[in-house]
């Protein structure tokens, strides 16, 4: 037991030490939306404390010395934050975003596949895709058309799965698809038959509001898929137009297509 007499300064600065690195262990776990990891952090310091003072000596090496094990369970599970943590420690000069990105994407997409390479691409609205979708990496960085080339090019891009853009253009991640436990059940009973790119899109229009276009190796026509409908053989003129008119969300102010739609009605009315 420590007494007041044994508090000399190092054991103070100890004291200290310990308490800054708890504070800030705990308010780094808090930040954890998705896993409530603070209460368990909680219950395992207590379990230690409690087993010194009621002098349980083997419960209490146990908790000591698997302690390191329990901090990386918990760097483990809090590895999603922890990845968002480090990607924004660096400051990048955000670069321009055209305001017909999406044109640009269905002509980066057209000449893609003249080069033999078919894309597929999830373009998430309203509704967050974030639970439903395991990516190797999160990008978030706005669209550009070089920075595409550059993705669809290296070796690490996978054609069978989803590259995947925020309504804003934002370029999200590549190599998506869909979690293991979100898509088992459905893969068994719906669409063990078709190719695994097409399982994750069909999933997704019928859960979330997604948009997703995707080329193929027969023809140059698009495929556009959206609100548990699909449409075939567009090209990319009209895959261009179906895009838009299905967009929620457009990039000048962030304007619903609708209100913009109302708008319009309203400038023509008064003229």
């Amino acid at each position: 037991m420590i007494t007041l007499s044994m508090l000399n300064w190092q054991t103070v600065v100890e004291i200290l030490f310990f308490s800054v690195l708890f504070y800030y262990g705990a308010r780094w776990l808090t930040q954890d939306k998705k896993r409530r990891l603070i209460r368990p952090f909680f219950a395992y310091c207590l379990f230690i404390v409690l087993s010194y003072f009621f002098e349980l000596t083997v419960i209490y090496t146990f908790l000591i010395t698997y302690a390191p094990l329990a901090a990386m369970l918990f760097v483990l599970f809090h590895q999603d934050t922890l990845q968002k943590n480090f990607i924004t420690v660096r400051r990048y000069i955000p670069a321009k975003v055209s305001t017909d990105w999406q044109q640009e994407l269905i002509r980066i997409m057209l000449i893609a596949r003249n080069n033999g390479t078919c894309l597929r691409v999830l373009i998430e609205q309203a509704d967050n895709v974030d639970e439903l979708l395991n990516t190797p990496f999160i990008i978030n960085s706005p669209f550009q058309e070089k920075l595409i080339e550059t993705l669809i090019n290296s070796a690490i891009f996978a054609e069978h799965q989803l590259i995947w853009f925020k309504s804003d253009g934002t370029i999200a991640s590549i190599n998506a698809s869909l979690k293991q436990s979100v898509d088992t059940e459905w893969k068994k009973t719906k669409t063990q038959e078709l190719d695994c790119w097409y399982q994750d899109a069909t999933l997704l229009i019928n859960k979330t509001d997604a948009l997703i276009i995707a080329t193929n190796k027969q023809t140059t026509d698009f495929r556009f898929m959206h609100n548990r409908t699909e449409l075939n053989s567009l090209s990319a003129e009209n895959c261009f137009k179906v895009l838009k008119k299905n967009s929620l969300f457009l990039t000048k102010g962030n304007m619903s297509h609708e209100k913009k739609s109302q708008t319009d009605h309203n400038q023509k009315s008064a003229s």
